[in-house]
């Protein structure tokens, strides 16, 4: 495989992105175990890189550091260098959030002719995303619009060629992303969103396979190539649970259990579980669906007694009038 993988770790003993960056790179060069790994750091994050720590250094091949300004946070220094990687790194890299598994080859994407690829957002066209209002928000206010008929990627996979447009490209993504915090969006997808626009659709759209996206990639579960866990309200898997981290953290050991998950995680998807399709994810997504989950939660024994009312009025018809109980078809 030609294409190195690109990792970015800004991180301190306090969080678990070292750890979700571990694993990560334990289930690559499970599958890809002789792929190139660089990884693209800030200074102060490559200066904790000692003891347990240091174990990191042994799994990568090239480490990539960057001094940055000790203010900033380390979430902000990671879309620093997120934003500007490609004018970080030499050669050609496939960038990989540290919340993946990987759990295929992925040597074709050697094959890839895009400069710039990525997969959509949830998975999806833009005409087909729900979810699009809420970072509708967010590029709105760089005065940049979407129709049905634009594309919007997530940033967590990216195949990035080393050419002269991807400098450029990357310059352009790291100065919008900079304007975005002035206005209140820390966020690296939205001015991501905009760039592509501004460059006439840049960015070329990755099979499904190489970002499945958490709750969202059923189309694409039987070929996963990299499975990405970002964090969802609504999507109950263990790696959500930062106890899991934790516990390595301590024992600096991969148990049985977790390493299990980092094989097969679609079998460790919780099973009180459903597929909802057409309608039902629009009202999945509606602000009426919204304002009965806002209600379970800030008020449940509002929501248990209404739930429980309508309930009773339910049965209370069905003994006045029976269903008819037939097959569909």
């Amino acid at each position: 495989m030609k294409t190195k993988i690109l990792y970015i770790l800004a991180s301190s003993q306090s969080d678990i992105f070292w750890e979700q960056t571990f694993l990560s790179i334990t289930s690559l060069r499970k599958t890809n175990p002789s792929v190139k790994v660089a990884l693209l750091m800030d200074n102060i994050t490559y200066s904790t890189l000692s003891e347990t720590r240091a174990m990191l250094l042994k799994i990568i091949d090239e480490p990539v550091v960057i001094s940055l300004d000790n203010v900033i946070s380390n979430k902000e220094k990671s879309r620093v260098l997120k934003t500007n990687m490609r004018n970080y790194v030499d050669g050609d890299f496939l960038y990989i959030d540290s919340d993946t598994l990987i759990l295929s080859d992925l040597s074709t994407i050697d094959d890839v002719q895009y400069e710039l690829g990525a997969v959509y957002e949830l998975n999806r066209s833009l005409g087909n995303n729900y979810g699009r209002a809420s970072f509708e928000e967010a590029t709105n206010r760089f005065d940049c619009y979407f129709s049905d008929e634009d594309e919007y990627f997530n940033s967590g996979v990216m195949l990035v060629k080393d050419t002269k447009n991807n400098h450029d490209f990357f310059s352009k993504w790291h100065e919008e992303w900079q304007k975005g915090k002035k206005i209140g969006i820390y966020f690296d997808q939205p001015s991501l969103g905009c760039v592509n626009k501004m460059y006439n659709s840049h960015i070329k759209p990755l099979d499904g396979s190489w970002n499945c996206q958490g709750r969202y990639c059923l189309n694409f579960i039987r070929d996963a190539k990299i499975f990405h866990y970002f964090y969802d309200s609504f999507f109950v898997f263990p790696l959500m649970d930062k106890n899991y981290f934790e516990e390595f953290k301590k024992k600096a050991v991969i148990s049985s259990e977790l390493l299990d998950i980092l094989i097969n995680p679609f079998k460790h998807i919780t099973e009180n579980n459903e597929i909802l399709t057409g309608d039902d994810v629009r009202r999945l997504h509606s602000r009426l669906y919204a304002l009965i989950r806002l209600l379970d939660n800030k008020a449940p024994r509002l929501y248990s007694f209404i739930d429980n009312t309508l309930d009773f009025f339910y049965k209370k018809l069905l003994s006045i009038k029976p269903r008819r109980l037939a097959p569909p078809r």
